[in-house]
């Protein structure tokens, strides 16, 4: 029995050993980048002999998920037997990379003194200018007390300190960005040297396959990554004379995943997989009597489960798979390149495919990708809230005409080519509208003014106190052209049964407030065209109530929801 068991072993060791193990070169052929992560899929082309072999895909970043790992073949019949992943210590490769950082870095620090240096003799130099420029303003004084120096003598000198100083200040200028760039270099470098040190191991991927003949093999593992993400951002361009809107579409990429990602495909994805893709399942809610529960944001627990998530909800250590949050707000750094793209629309995201490749460093700098270049139809109008600010606003309502959504994003507004505000938009589907403000316009003129504020006590018994407030309204239309205009105010919402809000003018019917009290007129402004009207109201009350202002932000935009109406 023990020579049997011994021969079984034996036979397995030759047969184990007799498989073929081969280290793979790869590269990276193809990323999807998610808002928090991404995809990689590499690319290895192997000739194989007929028979089993196992295929090593060594030192893949640590941040590699192993659970994610997926291999597919073409080109030769073969049957993937067995996937695996394994954590390595590698010291050599990590002293290597750092040496290669280190090096970048020396390179960069010698660049920033050589860049101080060159300040320096600048900043020596502006001063030797003024120094010029103050002794001939007091020769000038002098001279002019004791002769007559000619206007040719003046020029020259204006001209030799004009000339001079605005080269000074020109590389001055120059100077100061390239130390900013370098210097921002210099600290994505230290971050990375840092995250090497503090990393001492790396992923590798064993495939084992059996191939039924010889041949050629292309084999494509992928698997996803952290340390990557997407935001989209949009530069809108707005020419007023033509009502057209030249729409920006771009993607700002990020990734300090480990490698980089040299000549690929890229492909964006707008899917949450740290959301998840199952519903949480609402509990059924039981109240008891004995314990002490605490009620809050829609959530109800006892106080142990209270004390254990205060922890959490108060900044603590998050739950286990939690991700590392991407910041592509660093507008400083950037690569761009302008490519088209390709989307798709699956069920519950979309893909926007950059059709040229792309290549984007592992440097935690954001770099930017165009997703495309729309023109879009825009409608514009005027509105004006002169109880807060005494300027009209133009506004623009564009619909998303294209077949692509636009993702939650900050955007750069230009009116006719001039910058007027940084803001943000919401997510926008295909045919859907959203709205942005373009900035004051001081040929329309709006005028709001406190006419008459009378007090007066009412009631035989129940003594009461009535205030009348009495404001007048203008608009001025100053363009050549026939304007739209809205101009808001509001009324008092009473929420006690005791205090008496009424509208006197205009009549209710004839403008009708929402139900937070605002009042929106609509004016068609010809040229020159004014407006003059008056909003009257009254607030009644018991004698001696303490009246206590309250102002909320209405829940909708009652301005806004006209607009997207129309």
């Amino acid at each position: 029995m023990k020579l049997l068991t011994s021969l079984f072993m034996m036979a397995l060791c030759f047969e184990l050993s007799a498989i073929a193990q081969t280290s793979v070169n790869s590269k990276i052929e193809a990323v999807t980048v998610y808002n928090d992560r991404a995809v990689i899929t590499r690319k290895a082309q192997i000739p194989l002999k007929a028979g089993v072999h196992k295929l090593q895909f060594k030192n893949l970043p640590s941040g590699l998920i192993d659970q994610s790992v997926r291999v597919s073949a073409e080109g030769l019949d073969v049957k993937i037997q067995d996937v695996r992943v394994e954590t390595e210590y590698v010291e050599e490769i990590l002293q290597e990379k750092l040496r290669l950082l280190n090096n970048q870095l020396d390179e960069l620090i010698s660049e920033k003194k050589e860049l101080d240096d060159r300040r320096n003799i600048l900043d020596d130099q502006l001063e030797f200018l003024k120094g010029i420029q103050v002794k001939t303003q007091d020769d000038a004084k002098r001279d002019l007390s004791t002769q007559r120096p000619t206007v040719d003598d003046w020029q020259k000198t204006l001209a030799f300190l004009n000339t001079n100083m605005t080269a000074v200040y020109t590389e001055l200028r120059t100077i100061v960005k390239k130390q900013k760039e370098t210097q921002e270099k210099i600290n994505q470098l230290n971050v990375q040297i840092s995250d090497y040190n503090s990393s001492k191991t790396a992923k590798n991927i064993f495939i084992e396959v059996q191939a039924t003949q010889d041949g050629n093999l292309t084999i494509l593992p992928s698997y996803m990554i952290q340390n990557a993400g997407w935001a989209a951002r949009y530069d809108v361009r707005v020419m007023t004379e033509t009502n057209q809107v030249q729409l920006e579409y771009h993607a700002w990429i990020r990734q300090n995943t480990g490698e980089d990602w040299n000549d690929v495909d890229v492909t964006l994805s707008t899917a949450r997989p740290d959301v998840g893709g199952e519903m949480p399942e609402l509990p059924a809610w039981y109240l008891n009597a004995g314990n002490t529960y605490t009620i809050s944001a829609g959530k109800i627990r006892n106080k142990k489960q209270s004390n254990e998530m205060e922890k959490y909800e108060e900044g603590g250590d998050k739950p286990l798979g939690g991700f590392t949050e991407i910041d592509v707000d660093d507008a400083g750094n950037e690569d761009e390149s302008t490519l088209s793209v390709e989307t798709q629309t699956a069920a519950t995201a979309s893909l926007f495919h950059i059709d040229a490749k792309a290549s984007i460093p592992s440097d935690n700098i954001t770099h930017k990708v165009t997703i495309a270049l729309l023109k879009l139809n825009a409608t514009f109008h005027y509105a004006a809230t002169p109880k807060l600010s005494p300027f009209a606003y133009l506004t623009a309502v564009i619909q998303n005409t294209s077949e692509l959504p636009f993702i939650a994003g900050s955007i750069n507004v230009f009116s006719n080519d001039n910058f007027v505000v940084t803001s943000s938009i919401k997510t926008v589907s295909p045919n859907e509208k959203f709205f942005v403000y373009l900035g004051v316009d001081p040929s329309i003129k709006v005028e709001r003014k406190l006419i008459d504020d009378f007090s007066e006590a009412t009631g035989t018994f129940s003594k009461t106190q009535k205030i009348t407030y009495e404001y007048k309204f203008a608009v001025q239309n100053s363009k050549k052209t026939e304007q739209t205009i809205s101009v808001l105010d509001h009324l008092p919402i009473s929420q006690n049964e005791q205090i008496k809000v009424e509208q006197i003018e205009p009549k209710e019917k004839e403008l009708k407030k929402n139900d937070d009290g605002i009042l929106i007129w609509n004016f068609q402004l010809k040229p020159l065209e004014r407006k003059e009207w008056k909003l009257k109201f009254s607030i009644e009350f018991p004698q001696g109530t303490n009246i206590q202002n309250d102002l909320k932000v209405p829940a909708v935009n009652e301005f806004k929801k006209q607009m997207y109406m129309k």
